[in-house]
């Protein structure tokens, strides 16, 4: 989903954090805090969204979500703010009514800009720890007296989403993937981003990689939905096929027939999933289609 932004929310500003060329204001039908700002790392306008439940904790839950690619899902708006409040993906809604304390982050990724259809600066662990201490330490214009620690950490994408997804696969190796924000990491949700079945050993593996880096501490779960026998069935299926073999208890695959659709079906699970304190398992696996 490419999100358009105004004219305002694309010059470039000075400053970095919340309101670094947005700002916040309350939010009347979910009761929680919508802001926007102006990111260095990720070079574009950037929705942060304080449910009531998370406002002013510390530590702080995020909830980074990687939008995909205009088609075939529709435009749902001008900017990220848009975004989050659409019916197509209602995440601010359905982070609200999950009652979970989670910041919801979404940075407007600009798919067609570019290069970026192939990579982008947050698939860098290095540039994804930044972008996330942007946010952190803007969250004192969204109701915090102070920069706040942050405690948990879900990574999620859909689609398009893969190009950032992917990149961070590939780095599990990279000590910056096991720091800052990213070393808080406790879920990371693939909605649908599997493509790429022409070169699935490689993405297979790359994958394989990470979840065997992340079963043990700092632990966190892979979680993986795909549409069968789609073009991001091959990958998925490797992956929860090797995971299977290893009996890596961290990695879930499960095969779904809708792709716009996917996330908002999905969330409510996701998000009831994911709360919980992640331990590493003892044995076993949880793979599954």
């Amino acid at each position: 989903m490419y999100l358009h932004a105004s004219e305002q929310s694309t010059r470039r500003y000075p400053g970095h954090g919340l309101g670094g060329g947005g700002g916040c204001s309350p939010d009347a039908v979910t009761k929680g805090t919508s802001c926007w700002f102006d990111s260095t790392s990720s070079q574009s306008p950037t929705a942060v969204y304080v449910p009531a439940a998370a406002l002013r904790s510390d530590p702080v839950r995020l909830l980074v979500w990687i939008h995909g690619d205009i088609i075939p899902c529709g435009d749902e708006g001008k900017d990220a703010i848009s975004y989050v409040k659409s019916d197509i993906f209602p995440l601010a809604r359905q982070l609200t009514d999950s009652k979970q304390p989670f910041v919801l982050v979404v940075p407007t990724m600009k798919w067609n800009w570019k290069t970026n259809k192939v990579r982008h600066a947050l698939g860098t662990p290095k540039t994804m720890n930044a972008f996330l201490d942007e946010v952190r330490s803007g969250l004192t214009r969204a109701g915090w007296s102070k920069a706040p620690t942050i405690g948990r950490l879900i990574l999620a994408g859909h689609s398009r989403a893969y190009v950032v997804l992917n990149a961070l696969a590939a780095a599990s190796s990279d000590p910056a993937s096991s720091l800052g924000a990213l070393g808080k990491l406790s879920d990371l949700w693939l909605i649908d981003t599997t493509y790429g079945k022409k070169n699935k050993a490689i993405h297979c593996k790359n994958w394989m990689d990470w979840a065997r880096t992340r079963a043990k501490a700092p632990f966190a779960n892979l979680r993986i939905l795909y549409r069968k026998d789609s073009d991001t069935s091959d990958v998925a299926e490797c992956i929860r096929d090797e995971a299977v073999k290893s009996a890596l208890s961290n990695v879930t695959v499960q095969g779904f027939p809708s792709h716009c659709s996917l996330p908002r079906d999905q969330l409510p699970a996701l998000l009831a999933a994911g709360v919980t304190t992640p331990r590493a398992p003892r044995s076993g696996t949880s793979s599954r289609t």
